[in-house]
């Protein structure tokens, strides 16, 4: 299986437009209206403008199947603070408008809809878009990130848990200020906050015998810097992580209950939110083995992965809507890490992902 002539040159410029272009999730504006534009440009297919995102439909008159292939375009802040590619979301996009590119004029036996998602590293956006999967009665969708560690272009396959589920939680305890001199009248929050942490301490690391759970703590913020007042008001940040959302909603009401329990103890009110919610993202055995079929039939280089990701993607929304398959597309050995500042997508990979969308689509190795 080839690329037709021009696909790899035009995607691969797209990829570095895209990559001058960062905004942040939520914010994808001009990144969402570049890919459009390409689809609107180089294309037939129609156009569906969700608002924040957008999806591409390459139907068929008698059509009785349909795929989707999901692509994401949100940047991440940068240690400037600026929104940049460091995760390779603009990658992600260009391949599948290679796809887009490639199935042009092909007659593939069942319609094929390309997920343009806004807001992957917030978790928020396959909760919208997950939508199209029931508008377009979606019955298998597919979706991939590049991975640095593993060889370039390597496809990564992985039963069970590919990435973890995971939340962040602000927990908030209410009490009563005092003076500094007298703090027995008031009610302190900072005992309760120290022991909530100190609670926790065992979900620090992952423990050999169990299904891995974490809880990290991200911060905490008790008082003001006042020194003539005792604090009546404290939060702490933490990130809860596990290989099962079963898992991670045990430890979610643990936290809970320990929450409501040091605020009797000491008096105080609190109040739980929780922000940046990813289910887990997981693999059937069944929907793996087409995969590998594929890459055995074009003699691509594969690799089953025992281990999940311990990092989140919000594609699991898009399985609780159907059957999904996300694999991994390696970025090179000593390609530098996702989210550092020496990260950006290696063009090297872009053809192998075009390829294997668009084997995957036209299911010729079956």
């Amino acid at each position: 299986m080839t690329l037709k002539e021009s696909t790899l040159e035009k995607c691969i410029l797209l990829r570095k437009q895209l990559h001058n272009t960062p905004e942040f999730s939520g914010q994808e504006i001009k990144t969402k209206k570049i890919l459009m534009e390409f689809i609107r440009t180089n294309t037939s297919m129609e156009i569906h403008d969700c608002g924040k995102w957008f999806y591409a439909v390459h139907r068929e008159k008698y059509a009785k199947r349909t795929l989707a292939f999901r692509g994401d375009f949100d940047g991440v802040s940068s240690d400037s603070g600026e929104a940049k590619h460091l995760c390779g979301h603009d990658g992600h996009s260009a391949i599948l408008c290679g796809l887009a590119l490639e199935l042009e004029g092909e007659i593939c036996g069942k319609n094929i809809v390309l997920i343009f998602q806004h807001g992957e590293e917030t978790g928020e956006g396959a909760v919208s878009c997950a939508s199209v999967i029931t508008r377009e009665n979606v019955e298998k969708i597919y979706g991939l990130h590049n991975i640095p560690g593993y060889p370039k272009g390597c496809i990564l396959l992985k039963e069970g848990t590919f990435a973890c589920a995971s939340m962040g939680l602000e927990i908030t305890f209410m009490g009563a200020p005092s003076h500094a001199a007298y703090p027995e009248a008031g009610k302190n929050p900072s005992y309760a906050i120290a022991d909530l942490i100190k609670a926790m301490e065992i979900y620090e690391k992952p423990q050999s015998d169990k299904p891995m759970i974490l809880c990290t703590v991200i911060g905490s913020r008790i008082g003001e810097k006042a020194f003539g007042v005792a604090a009546s008001k404290g939060e702490v940040w933490m990130t809860i992580r596990s290989e099962r959302e079963e898992d991670l909603n045990r430890l979610k009401e643990e936290l809970k209950s320990l929450a409501e329990k040091n605020s009797e103890k000491y008096g105080l009110n609190y109040q739980i939110k929780e922000v940046d919610v990813f289910p887990e993202t997981a693999n059937d055995i069944k929907s793996l083995e087409i995969v590998e079929q594929c890459c055995q039939y074009y003699q691509w280089k594969s690799q089953r992965i025992y281990d999940p990701f311990r990092w989140s993607e919000d594609f699991g929304w898009y399985q609780k809507e159907t059957d999904g398959i996300f694999l991994g597309l390696g970025s090179g050995e000593n390609h530098p890490q996702l989210h550092t500042s020496k990260y950006e997508f290696p063009d090297e990979i872009m053809e192998q992902g075009i390829l294997l969308w668009k084997s995957l689509s036209l299911e010729r190795f079956i």
